[in-house]
């Protein structure tokens, strides 16, 4: 079982969690990469489309008409793993 933290490279997770806010302790890291909130990267810088239902209230959710728009750093990392483009940890 590999959880998210294995996934992104340890310096970049520090500095991460260093400048982060969130509220759920980056709990997502001690996770499974199927446990992970679900997201869709809509190809527009760093932001992820939320999926999950408890997204308004994520500190790193904004809400744009009826999406709800993530702009957590770590998720983002997470999605790149997900979608191919970060499996060399080359963030």
């Amino acid at each position: 079982m590999v959880k998210t933290r294995d996934l992104i490279d340890p310096a970049k997770l520090a500095e991460l969690q260093a400048e982060g806010k969130c509220q759920y302790g980056y709990r997502c890291l001690d996770m499974e990469l199927e446990q992970v909130c679900k997201a869709e990267d809509i190809q527009v810088d760093n932001w992820l489309q939320c999926l999950d239902p408890k997204a308004k209230e994520c500190n790193y959710c904004t809400h744009l008409m009826e999406k709800h728009l993530c702009r957590c750093p770590i998720r983002f990392l997470i999605a790149k793993y997900q979608t191919g483009k970060n499996k060399d940890k080359d963030n």
